[in-house]
This record gives structure tokens, C-alpha cells and sequence, in this order.
């Protein structure tokens, strides 16, 4: 419809009522104005630093008056209906109105664009993994309001890394292990890595999916004796880098950058994870070595039939697992310095320039 006010002939003949109708249809022709707007901006890492406020921008001038905040457990999810009807949040909501809360406070800037939220350290420490909801209600200054809330995935790490670090960690083939569950389907995750970091804390990751003799063991068993490296058109390979930080206390925690992985499903479905971070706590298990503690999580993502795609919700899967013996070292596990991929015939896409060049040179393993 044009909102024009050019009169026509049959106008001036019944004046009152073409008066109305133009009234009724015009209303609709007024200016739309778009709600603020909410992102949560991380510096381009996919991990906070726990102990440093996180930072919302707002697409828009806010009220901060109706800025209001939830904290979740990461099994909550991000849609608007919560994954598990009993989920709960971990906090009472906080309204900036009301001032500092016990779970996080707000401090906006003048311009009420940006938002720096410190959030307790019961809930942003190293390793945890939360959603933080932006309550429905957030409005600019003339009442235009979202209607809905807005929810983010959040998980803290330790920040930067140090030139002058000076890692101790032992290099080799690390077999980690967990179970996804996506979409009705559920996948067990056994990933035989060849996993290197330098003194300076950057590492490098080339992993190949692993198949656990089932009449021997568990299907979920990190034991080298009972794994093969899948070498057909279900295998699958992911390539990640990181950086390996350690704490005031010497305890170590690595973090990858966010990667994609293609992972095939019971032959019948690829699920397609985006924006996949791997955290763990690098511990030391019963023998005395370095074993990792931690979690695998991914962004909104989806699941790949053969007619359709169905996407998924960002979730996590918890995964562990240690360091591979040389000599139990599975037949076609990648090497990142002279053979990428291993023995997988199916999905292996390596980043270009993977790995950095120093990666290959002789590197200091722990004794």
C-alpha cells in the first residue's frame, strides 16, 4: 500500500467515510522502531576470563531501568522453552533497578550502549559453563520493548598466556572419550589425538575418530588395546588450536579456538557441530600422567539426513582421557608433522597452514 495524500475524484464525493477508511489503512504506514538489541561481545575469543565482567552491547540506547539478568545451568539451553522443564536458575533474577546483586553486578556506560557484567566467582570460575539470560522487558528510552528474552552460553577459562610460561606438559597421543547426545541420537565421542604444546602454552591438536571393540570392552572405553582408528566412510577427523595457561596455584587448563566438526551418526546422519571449544583441566592421573578433565561444547548447530536438516540447540558433552603408551599407540593415528589425517578415508578437512611450523620442530616433553 502507498501512504500517499493525493485525492481522487470518488474521494470528494462521501468525504466522511473516505475520511475513516484512509485513517484505519494509514495507521499501519507508520515509522517501525526496532527494539534494542542484545549481544554479548567476548573480544573475539569464544571463552571469558573468569574473574573479568563480561560485556554486553546493546544495538541501541537502553533503559537501563529494565535491564534485567538470570543466570542458568548450561543444561537450560538456549531456546525460549528450557530443555528440561525442571531446570532452575542459579540465582534470583537481577534488575539492575534494584542495585548490585549477590550473583553479578551491571555497571553500564553513559551512552547506555554497553554493559560490563561481573558475575560472582561461585559461578565464573575456571571450567564452569552457565547461560546467561537478558530477561524479557529491555526497552530504549521511548518504551520499545524485545518482548522476549535473549540467552548466551558462557564458559570461563583463565585469560591470556604467558611468552615466559614455560608449560610443562607431556607431548604424545591422548585418547579422550564422551558421549553427545543430540536429537534423539547418541554418539560416543573416541578421539586418538596426537596433542603437542610449547613451552609458551600454544598447542595443536590432530584427532582422529576412534572405534572401541565392543566385544572386549564398553563401547565409552579409553583403553588403547581395544581401539582402532575408523578407517571408512563414517571416519572422521578434527584439527584444533589452543593455548594451555596454568593458574597462581600451578593447576593447568587448555582451551582450543572454536572449530567445526562433521561427526557421522549410525550411518544415517552427519551431525554438524559449529563452534565447537574444548576446555579441560590438565590433571595428573594414578600413574603420574598428564590426563584432561574437561568439556566439550558447541554452538547452535544441526543434524544432516539425507532429505532434510534439523537443527540443534548449543549444548555440551563431557569428555576425559590420558596419554596413549608409544608402544599401544593405535595403527593410523594422525601425526600433524607427517601424516594429518591417519587412516581416516572420510571426513578430514585440515585448516590451511596446519600446524605452525614450530610445531614440527623437537619439542621439550615432560619427564
Amino acid at each position: 500500500m502507498s501512504c500517499s495524500s493525493k485525492k481522487t475524484w470518488w474521494m470528494t464525493r462521501s468525504a466522511p467515510a473516505v475520511l475513516a477508511l484512509i485513517t484505519l489503512l494509514t495507521a499501519g504506514c507508520q515509522e517501525y522502531v526496532a527494539p534494542p538489541e542484545v549481544a554479548l561481545d567476548l573480544g573475539g575469543e569464544r571463552v571469558a576470563a573468569a574473574g573479568e565482567p563480561v560485556n554486553l552491547t546493546f544495538t541501541k540506547a537502553v533503559d537501563v531501568e529494565t535491564v534485567g539478568l538470570r543466570l542458568w545451568p548450561r543444561e537450560r539451553g538456549l531456546r525460549r522453552v528450557p530443555t528440561s522443564p525442571d531446570v532452575e536458575p542459579l540465582a534470583p533474577t537481577c534488575m539492575v533497578s534494584a542495585g548490585e546483586c549477590e550473583s553479578m553486578s551491571v555497571t553500564f556506560n553513559e551512552e547506555g550502549t554497553e554493559a560490563l557484567v561481573a558475575i560472582a566467582p561461585e559461578f565464573a570460575r575456571p571450567g564452569s559453563s552457565l547461560i546467561l539470560e537478558v530477561v524479557e522487558g529491555l526497552s530504549d528510552s521511548e518504551g520499545f520493548d524485545t518482548g522476549v528474552g535473549t540467552f548466551f552460553n558462557v564458559q570461563f577459562g583463565l585469560s591470556g598466556g604467558n611468552p615466559d610460561a614455560n608449560i610443562a606438559f607431556q607431548n604424545g597421543v591422548y585418547i579422550l572419550g564422551g558421549s553427545l547426545s543430540v536429537s534423539g541420537l547418541n554418539a560416543v565421542l573416541t578421539l586418538v589425538s596426537d596433542l603437542r604444546v610449547k613451552p609458551d602454552g600454544r598447542f595443536a591438536l590432530a584427532g582422529a575418530k576412534g572405534v572401541v571393540d565392543t566385544e572386549r570392552a564398553d563401547k565409552t572405553s579409553l583403553d588403547p588395546e581395544v581401539i582402532t582408528i575408523a578407517d571408512d566412510d563414517q571416519s572422521w577427523a578434527l584439527f584444533a588450536r589452543g593455548t594451555v595457561v596454568e593458574d597462581d596455584q600451578g593447576t593447568r587448563f587448555l582451551t582450543t579456538e572454536s572449530f567445526n566438526v562433521s561427526v557421522p551418526v549410525l550411518g544415517v546422519a552427519t551431525v554438524e557441530l559449529k563452534d565447537v571449544v574444548l576446555y579441560a583441566e590438565i590433571i595428573k592421573d594414578d600413574e603420574g600422567n598428564d590426563f584432561f578433565d574437561g568439556t566439550l561444547t558447541f554452538g547452535d548447530s544441526e543434524v544432516v539426513f539425507p532429505n532434510n536438516a534439523v537443527a540443534i540447540p548449543a549444548g555440551e558433552a563431557a569428555l576425559a582421557g590420558g596419554l596413549v603408551p608409544e608402544e599401544l599407540v593405535p595403527e593410523g593415528t594422525p601425526d600433524m608433522c607427517t601424516d594429518i589425517c591417519g587412516a581416516v578415508t572420510g571426513q578430514c578437512t585440515p585448516p590451511g597452514g596446519f600446524p605452525d611450523l614450530d610445531f614440527c620442530e623437537e619439542v621439550p616433553s615432560e619427564e
